[in-house]
């Protein structure tokens, strides 16, 4: 009897999600790199198996995203920590490799790798000022003895690419946004390695919306992978 009821429970649970999932919205916010690079691919699997899920996605810095979530405008959030913000649950960390780029054909890309001594005379495009990833960047450059000489500040990683192709200008990403970019070269650093965490955030003692939670299931599998 026990196990009837606990397949007829699981059963009636089942049917219920697929309910909740017919229609809905996912209200999500992340910075550039999750928004370009992560989020895609997994809203992509997800729309598949349901189709009439809309996503609300916002694209700004973390503190940004992290008030968001807290006053409830959206209900998910990738951001950068550490996070000044409370009543927020952080789970779910993953470092994220920030690398210096050039474009194809670029000087520095003769040498296998380099120092940070090598970059005082280059010019950079970088991050809003204002950001958590431009403010991680400075202080770790900083902290090697590189003082970055930035000569543009873009929002979007597209842009950044697309300035350092057309300019020949420097700049650090996120390695997940050179993938399969063939225009684009990473400059190994002997004395400089940057990274960041990255977290998915939600608000304290507040239920999800079915969709939003179903995304987050998938959000997180997707990242341990």
């Amino acid at each position: 009897c026990e196990k009837i009821i606990n397949i007829h429970e699981k059963l009636v649970e089942s049917i219920s999600l697929q309910q909740g999932l017919e229609n809905g919205i996912v209200r999500i916010g992340g910075g550039a790199t999750a928004v370009s690079h992560i989020l895609p691919s997994t809203i992509a699997i997800f729309q598949k198996k349901y189709p009439k899920i809309l996503f609300q996605l916002k694209e700004a810095g973390s503190s940004e995203v992290a008030r968001d979530v807290n006053n409830g405008h959206i209900e998910l959030g990738i951001v950068t920590l550490p996070l000044n913000e409370k009543d927020l649950v952080i789970e779910h960390t993953l470092i994220d490799d920030i690398v210096l780029i050039c474009r194809k054909g670029h000087p520095l890309t003769k040498y296998k790798e380099i120092s940070v001594n090598d970059l005082e005379n280059f010019s950079f495009v970088g991050f809003d000022a204002e950001t958590a990833l431009r403010n991680i960047i400075d202080n770790e450059a900083r902290k090697a003895g590189l003082e970055i000489k930035i000569v543009m500040e873009l929002r979007s990683i597209p842009s950044i690419l697309q300035m350092v192709i057309t300019t020949g200008s420097l700049a650090f990403v996120s390695r997940l946004a050179i993938k399969e970019n063939n225009l684009i070269k990473e400059v190994p650093i002997t004395n400089l390695k940057i990274k960041r965490k990255l977290a998915l955030i939600s608000k304290k003692n507040s239920n999800l919306s079915m969709p939003s939670q179903a995304f987050l299931d998938k959000l997180k599998k997707f990242l341990i992978n």
